[in-house]
């Protein structure tokens, strides 16, 4: 995950913390406010070939602040000032909308969730004056107040006792433990039970916090499937149980939060998509940038125009899951191999001998898609956003890839180094984890770029940048700042180009080099790789819609688009083959 990101103290301006893993800091010339950025420990460990399989839930530590300058921030020193959530002792934007401190954690709270005692005392009742005038205004007083609170409220939380959204996660995993907490900060969610095969994920996952919910604790996730008083479920196992899961459990009338992607073939694939379309269910899949407000933000500078018409998106995300081979071997105490692999189920896996690798899915055809379906889900979900293209499919798929990292890799895994091109309509998009353009110290190495002549767009997890050749009105105006007002603009004057166009310059740079362009940059302080922010935003607005029964940001029919192209790429490295798609069938066809 990496992205736009610091490190270090400047004068004034921004401090960020990483984890243990330093990198060569940049100084950037931004007058009165200063930033330092740092390049990405974990990114270049990827690309190192040595960051574990399990990319996603790394958790680095981090702390940024806005402290010295002039105005509403000042004398903000490491966030003083600011109050303190209760339950996190995590400073936070103020009612000014004044970022002070947000600190990520690798621990969850220590503090249970537990419901406010507003709903069981209500604002009536307080006043002991009965029968005066004074108590009437009182009355009416208090009166108007519990209107306009429920009011403002969503519909079921005021409902009672019995409005509690209870939920049950299947599978118990690092990611599942992400979003079991983002679901658990959301007053109305009630967690009642858990599935998970594996006892040595679910002690990992059972922290003393979540112990105090009482899971319910099973290892067949139809048990969960089978109560009528569960109203949603998190689906969080390995990518190809996500289609059996989800299948079953909208036909046991549950909402699902799904994590991404939806699920690794096309069969299985459309199998859930069919599902889905017959029911009435609420789907959300785990692509959380689409309730990301700086990727929002970002999309409005090309709604607007300036950068003109953009023909090609390029993907970067440096990386692998390769694992080397191994011989099968006893299937571990504690593991319920059998159901891991939902033996003898449709959609199921097929009947394998136990290796340990086997349980790092994501590198594998048969149980995960590799970097091209677990990354590729959000950058591809983002692309298809960003363009309006959200019910796309190419018209042509080519993808090449080999073991070039791996010595000694399994057969069924996914190739470690590839190259994606994919053809749609109106634009070309390509895909390569080897790929590492501009400078990835500034936060250019990673994430989705929308070239145009005019000018190039970067969006990551961190935030996004205009970067050269600028348009002249983004120079003028600078690119929308987010509603938070809480991030930091730069405009950054490279200095003046060498022989081979600078730093910036050359090809792909501020105009073949030849005079000094602005680039315009966006950090968002709630950015990161895994801060809580998204996470609560994307399983706020799941909640929302189970309530209004609206299609949420990520629906089914987003998310099987988001995955889609991955999963051609997948079968275009297995064949050799360019592919296309029949839209009648929903079925690849060689071209």
């Amino acid at each position: 995950m990496g992205g736009i990101s610091g490190k270090g103290t400047t004068s004034a301006g921004i401090r960020r913390l990483h984890g243990p893993t330093r990198a060569r800091s940049h100084r950037l010339p931004t007058g009165s406010i200063g930033v330092r950025f740092a390049g990405f420990p974990l990114r270049l460990q990827r690309a190192l070939g040595n960051l574990p399989p399990d990319r996603e839930d790394i958790r680095p530590r981090r702390t940024l602040c806005i402290r010295g300058g002039r105005g509403p921030t000042r004398g903000l020193a490491a966030g003083r000032g600011a109050p303190r959530s209760r339950r996190t002792g995590r400073r936070h934007i103020d009612a000014s909308g004044v970022y002070t401190d947000v600190g990520c954690t690798a621990n969850p709270p220590t503090e249970p969730w537990r419901p406010s005692p507003e709903g069981r005392a209500g604002p009536l009742g307080a006043s002991k004056e009965r029968g005066s005038m004074a108590s009437r205004r009182k009355f009416l007083k208090a009166s108007a107040a519990a209107l306009a609170v429920a009011a403002a409220r969503p519909a079921y939380a005021f409902q009672g006792a019995n409005s509690r959204i209870r939920m049950a996660v299947i599978g118990c995993g690092n990611r599942s433990a992400r979003v079991f907490d983002a679901f658990a900060r959301q007053k109305e969610v009630q967690w009642v039970a858990g599935c998970e095969v594996n006892q040595d994920k679910l002690a990992s996952f059972m922290t003393p916090a979540r112990k105090t919910f009482n899971l319910e604790i099973v290892e067949d996730y139809r048990r969960i499937l089978d109560r009528n008083d569960i109203d949603a479920v998190l689906i969080g196992g390995p990518d190809f149980s996500h289609a059996r899961m989800t299948i079953d459990a909208i036909a046991a009338g549950k909402d699902v939060y799904v994590e991404k992607p939806a699920t690794n073939t096309i069969p299985r694939l459309n199998a859930m998509m069919a599902a889905y379309e017959k029911s009435d269910r609420i789907v959300q899949v785990g692509t959380q940038q689409r309730s990301w407000d700086h990727f929002a933000e970002a999309k409005k500078i090309l709604d607007s125009g300036v950068l003109g018409p953009i023909r090609h998106i390029q993907i970067v995300q440096p990386g692998n899951y390769s694992r080397p081979a191994e011989d099968p071997q006893p299937v571990p105490p504690g593991l319920n191999w059998d159901l891991w692999q939902l033996k003898g189920m449709e959609l199921g896996a097929p009947e394998r001998p136990f290796k340990p690798s086997r349980l790092a899915f994501r590198g594998w055809y048969e149980y995960g898609s590799g970097l091209i379906g677990d990354w590729g889900a959000h950058h591809i979900d983002v692309a298809h956003w960003f363009m309006n293209a959200d019910n796309k499919v190419p018209k042509k798929t080519a993808a090449v890839g080999n073991f070039m990292v791996q010595q000694n890799p399994d057969p069924e895994q996914v190739p470690d180094t590839f190259s994606i091109s994919w053809e749609y309509d109106d634009f070309v998009m390509t895909f390569a984890n080897g790929e590492v353009p501009r400078d990835p110290e500034d936060g250019e190495g990673w994430g989705v770029f929308f070239i145009s002549g005019s000018g190039t767009l970067l969006v990551n997890r961190m935030g996004y940048a205009v970067l050269p050749p600028v348009p002249r009105t983004i120079r003028k105006q600078g690119p929308p700042p987010p509603p938070t007002a809480g991030g930091v603009q730069i405009a950054e004057t490279p200095a003046a180009a060498g022989p081979q166009g600078g730093r910036m310059g050359g090809p792909g740079g501020g105009r073949g080099g030849a005079k000094p362009v602005e680039k315009q940059v966006y950090i968002n302080p709630r950015g990161g790789v895994e801060e809580d922010y998204p996470l609560d935003a994307h399983v706020r607005n799941f909640l929302d819609c189970m309530a209004s029964r609206q299609k949420p940001n990520a629906s089914m029919e987003i998310g099987y688009h988001a995955a889609l192209p991955a999963l051609l790429a997948l079968e275009s490295l297995k064949s050799g083959k360019m592919l296309g798609w029949d839209a009648q069938k929903r079925e690849p066809v060689v071209l």
